[in-house]
């Protein structure tokens, strides 16, 4: 029964676009929070403004009744992405699952963004009653939303039932089966480990590190091996696709494994994950190398992240950053003197662009920096962001600022991989939510013996020999 006030039209509409306008705040601000989690010059923690007030929004459309659900049905499917999650959230709050599954009968999984836009609603607010209705979506006919399903349940470590998700590992999707691997990671079961390891051969780099990061979590120590096999191939003369086992061995891997690390990393053309690799390894005696590779353009920013990952020095530089040209949309003569290499300018006959911060990247600033700060690294101990490593420091860098963004995830692995730490901690998870699992996770780390959180390597809660 519709409520009494559909009974007078004028109140009715009047109410309509109260709730049209909340859906279309909500997409600004869900846009707004998933730029800034990408944002290399923002902290994690900023999206928690933009998080309340897009909190905010959601609550009030979950109190709008029926009408409230019959417009999030109209926008999920005539309006953007961002309404879509919007939409999404409010039938997990309103436990209408009917209104999801008419979604999804009609959404567009050719389009990923809005397909992303679901899996996003379902990890951040389906209830735990919908775990059977998200696992059966692993039976559907659309990879897309078997993809939607495995990483909701990956997200928010709820159980599949059994064999449900290794089943797809063999389908033709890598989008799939990259999902499948990252949740079976999240999910711990012996019966993972089989499957997960022919993946280490897939074709799909990407699939192959999701399964070695899987494995690794789930304390597979043959993983680290094969990783090590394969990242003494990762560069050089002749590299055969197989840099994708550079993080993870940096994540897991002990005090035999630097010189593997230091060795892809040496080469001139070496991948920019052998440079982030000796970040996460923490070892002094990896700054000349990383140092050396500040002169090369290519490899200048994975440096610089590296140099800060094992420093915490924080250097800064403001660079001008040159907008993107689309040669359409410029007249003749631009065309003409833009082809010529000289930059369109604005009136004031500046270029156009903008000026951003980034961690430095020229030589000289790092080379004064450690000639001066230096000496207190110890040769032989491993730091992160300048703190002697532990699983205390690991939690200190997820919780401060100094952490570039896009480390985070690996960070958040690395936890689990050497200490067996999972609080669920993810960085799509809103701040509050993650601040609530780093708590938890410092909480658990207390309660290990201290010959583990004193040892520089340690794997599965047991210490690299």
């Amino acid at each position: 029964m519709r409520p009494r006030l559909s009974a007078h039209p004028e109140v009715d509409t009047w109410q309509r676009g109260f709730h049209e306008d909340h859906l279309f705040e909500s997409s600004f601000l869900t846009d707004v929070c998933n730029a800034w989690r990408e944002d290399a010059e923002l902290s994690w923690t900023d999206a928690s403004g933009p998080e309340e007030r897009l909190d905010a929004h959601l609550a009030a459309l979950a109190s709008g009744g029926r009408l409230a659900l019959d417009v999030c049905v109209e926008r999920a499917a005539e309006g953007d992405a961002g309404e879509l999650y919007a939409a999404v959230c409010t039938f997990c709050r309103q436990a209408d699952g009917d209104r999801l599954d008419a979604v999804l009968d009609d959404l567009d999984t050719g389009d990923e963004e809005r397909a992303r836009a679901v899996a996003d609603a379902l990890c951040d607010e389906a209830p735990p009653a919908w775990r059977e209705r998200v696992a059966a979506l692993l039976d559907h006919s659309d990879p897309a939303l078997q993809a939607v399903a495995a990483r909701v349940l990956g997200d928010r470590r709820w159980e599949a039932p059994a064999g449900a998700l290794t089943a797809v590992l063999d389908s033709p999707d890598d989008a799939l089966v990259e999902a499948a691997a990252w949740a079976l990671g999240r999910l711990p079961g012996p019966s993972a480990r089989s499957p997960l390891y022919r993946l280490l051969q897939h074709d799909a780099p990407a699939v192959c590190a999701a399964a070695a990061t899987a494995l690794l979590r789930l304390g597979d120590p043959n993983t680290i091996q094969v990783c090590a096999r394969r990242a003494e191939h990762a560069a050089g003369p002749d590299p055969d696709g197989s840099s994708w086992a550079l993080l993870p061995l940096a994540l897991a891997g002990g005090p035999s494994h630097g010189k593997v690390l230091r060795d892809a990393a040496a080469a001139d053309d070496a991948p920019p994950d052998a440079l982030l690799a000796l970040g996460l390894g923490g070892d002094p005696s990896a700054v000349d190398l990383l140092l050396y590779h500040l002169g090369t353009d290519e490899l200048a920013k994975a440096a610089a992240a590296a140099l800060h990952l094992l420093t915490g020095a924080g250097l800064t530089e403001t660079v001008f950053v040159p907008e993107d040209i689309d040669e359409d949309e410029l007249f003749e003569d631009e065309l003409e003197a833009f082809r010529r290499g000289e930059l369109p300018t604005h009136p004031r006959g500046a270029p156009y662009g903008t000026e951003v911060t980034r961690l430095a990247q020229e030589a000289d600033t790092w080379r004064d920096w450690w000639t001066e700060a230096g000496g207190r690294f110890v040769a032989g101990t491993r730091y992160r962001l300048g703190t002697p490593y532990g699983p205390e420091a690991l939690v200190a860098a997820l919780a401060g600022i100094a952490l570039p963004q896009r480390l985070r995830p690996a960070v958040m692995d690395e936890l689990a991989i050497r200490y067996g730490v999972d609080t669920g901690l993810e960085p799509r998870l809103r701040v509050s939510h993650q601040q609530d699992a780093l708590r938890t996770a410092a909480q658990e780390l207390r309660s290990l013996p201290q010959h583990l959180r004193s040892a520089p390597y340690v794997f599965a809660q047991r210490v690299h020999r």
